[in-house]
């Protein structure tokens, strides 16, 4: 059995020119979670992230952090496939569409509503909106499944790995667990805070057993190589520092 921690990256720059930058707090909240594990004295056999800066700062402070408590967490693996959704690109598309149809929801969005957002993303998830040449949910749902299934068979049995992603990718991995609906995964979105940790424990299939859905939506997964262990806790940080945008 192995251990994946999967761990959504600190406070994003929304509402600027670039949402990328870990904001002020951002960078806090990572150092927080690096202090965590040098205390609690957790080992990690790998660590990955995806391609984002948000991404790589967040594992960066994180590792410089545990580093001054002595403790070394390993380089990073980069796999695109950790890759967030794309929803700022989404809500761009949709916007003419929303002006035309919908004008006080496309009002909403252009503020960042989260009501607006949640929409949105519900109609994307259930296909009633046309993505246009963007991802949609169920590429997004194959991606990120086969980038779990490729760290799995990399790593093997009786790891340790941290995996610093967004709040898609860790919704979707519930999603594996639970077996949820489209609906639910992305009404799960909103609960995912910034530096968050949600544990998996897997044993090691095979490739396939990952990547193909169950026949039957309505049970459990046949291929129940992967279970959660925990959901979003966020024990490194203060009540004034959690955060979920």
């Amino acid at each position: 059995m192995s251990q994946m921690l999967l761990i959504r990256h600190g406070q994003a720059s929304f509402g600027s020119t670039d949402y990328d930058v870990l904001s002020e707090l951002g960078v806090e909240q990572s150092c927080c979670l690096g202090r965590y594990f040098a205390e609690t004295k957790v080992r990690f056999d790998a660590i990955y992230c995806g391609p984002r800066q948000r991404h790589h700062d967040t594992a960066a402070h994180l590792r410089t952090t545990a580093a001054l408590a002595d403790l070394q967490i390993p380089e990073p693996i980069v796999l695109a496939g950790l890759d967030e959704f794309p929803a700022f690109e989404l809500v761009d598309y949709w916007n003419p569409i929303l002006e035309r149809e919908q004008p006080e929801l496309a009002s909403d969005l252009k503020i960042g509503s989260p009501r607006a957002l949640d929409v949105v993303f519900q109609r994307w998830a259930s296909g009633s909106l046309d993505s246009g040449h963007l991802e949609t949910f169920a590429q997004f749902d194959q991606r990120v499944r086969h980038a779990i299934a490729q760290i799995q068979q990399r790593e093997g049995r009786h790891r340790t790995i941290a995996v610093v992603t967004s709040g898609g990718p860790i919704v979707i991995a519930a999603r594996y667990c639970l077996d949820l609906s489209p609906a639910k995964t992305m009404s799960l979105l909103w609960s995912i805070t910034n530096s968050s940790m949600t544990e998996v424990r897997y044993r090691s299939p095979k490739t396939r057993d990952l990547i193909e859905p169950s026949a039957n939506k309505n049970t459990p997964n046949k291929h129940s190589h992967i279970g959660l262990y925990s959901l979003n806790r966020t024990p490194h940080l203060r009540r004034q520092q959690i955060t979920s945008r």
